[in-house]
Order: C-alpha cells, then structure tokens, then sequence
C-alpha cells in the first residue's frame, strides 16, 4: 500500500532556508511549503509578533486565550497593545 502524498509530512530543520536555491523553489512547486522563522526575542516588537502566532494558531483550532494564558507565552509587562485590543481571539 503506497501513502498519498496528503499523507506525508517533511520536516527540514535548517539554520537558514535560502529561498534562491533549486531546491526551495522546486519543493515549494510540489509540496505546501512553510518556513518558520526563529523569533528574535531582541527586536522591537516581538510580544506583538508571538501574541498574534499564538492567537492565530488558537483561532484556527478554534481556540481562545483569556489574559492569564497569553502571559504564558508573552508576560503582561512585556506586551504592548493597547488596553483596549482584544487579548482573548474573539474576533
């Protein structure tokens, strides 16, 4: 019994995914493709960038995070949205 190739998972764990190689691009002709990109914790904006991962992942799974569970991921003094923003995913 052969897999289909819905079945399959490839997984590639690279310090760095050069996007201008053969490889990349013919991969990305043939399979669905994602890059995810370590996150620099020393940037400027990095809680704004880890609290929409978590709420988009979260929201695909039909998922919601109170205040509590995001400072899991981001602590409360860290994050810069305004008071106002909607922290739970309840678009």
């Amino acid at each position: 019994m052969r897999a289909s190739a819905s079945d399959v998972t490839f997984l590639i764990s690279a310090t760095a995914v050069d996007k201008r190689r053969s490889f990349y691009k013919t991969l990305g002709k043939r399979a669905e493709l994602q890059v995810i990109d370590r996150l620099d914790s020393k940037r400027d904006g990095w809680e704004e960038e880890v609290t929409e991962v978590v709420l988009s992942h979260g929201k695909k799974r039909k998922l919601r995070f109170d205040d509590d569970a995001l400072d899991l991921f981001v602590p409360a003094d860290r994050w810069r949205y305004a008071p106002d923003r909607e922290r739970a995913g309840k678009d």
